[in-house]
């Protein structure tokens, strides 16, 4: 796990990253059918064709995802009694031209999975006529808050490198998707929220 703070404020401190193992990526999409799942576009934000809520995932991937928020947690506030667990989690299959404006979550926490990301950094960026706009990248991931009056952006740099890697973050954390150019496949992500347990 690795640990990246952009943010003494507690509602946009940061994110964990983390490789997932080759079990868990397996069997989130395992039971998917595009056929019988529910389309969940009109709960998300993004301006993307096919998204679809997932069911049920496997106990040591949802033991995972708990592992994850309380360690961002206990990064952000030291050390709790606070347990979290999956509330959603969905899929996008996001085509070329499709993006997700910056929004939010709610929830304690929400992650996202890259799970299949058909670009490399270097294919988006030669489709741009201007690197001059920083805060509009092609194809990228990002993360923007306030801070010292002003909005600041985080990119992380995603692309096919990044494939298996998961973040988690604070739900308050505005983030989005700028659209990918380079080619015609498609950008699989999978997406949830974490809530405080009522587990006794």
């Amino acid at each position: 796990m690795k640990a990246v703070k952009i943010s003494n404020n507690p509602q946009y401190w940061g994110y964990i990253t983390d490789k997932v193992s080759s079990n868990h990526l397996d069997g989130i999409l395992k039971e998917f059918d595009i056929q019988t799942h529910k389309r969940y576009n009109r709960a998300l934000a993004g301006y993307i064709e096919d998204e679809f809520q997932l069911k049920d995932q496997d106990p040591s991937f949802l033991e995972y995802l708990e592992l994850l928020a309380n360690e961002l947690h206990t990064n952000i506030h030291g050390k709790t009694n606070d347990d979290f667990e999956l509330d959603d989690i969905w899929v996008n299959f996001q085509k070329r031209g499709e993006f997700n404006p910056a929004h939010e979550h709610s929830g304690a926490y929400s992650f996202v999975i890259w799970y299949d990301i058909p670009f490399t950094l270097k294919e988006e960026m030669s489709t741009m006529q201007s690197t001059s706009n920083t805060t509009e990248i092609s194809g990228q991931f990002y993360f923007m808050y306030p801070e010292n009056n002003q909005i600041d952006f985080v990119y992380p740099g995603i692309d096919s490198s990044w494939n298996g890697q998961i973040a988690i973050f604070p739900s308050t954390l505005m983030h989005g998707v700028h659209p990918f150019r380079s080619n015609d496949g498609t950008r699989i992500t999978i997406a949830g929220n974490m809530v405080r347990s009522n587990k006794q």
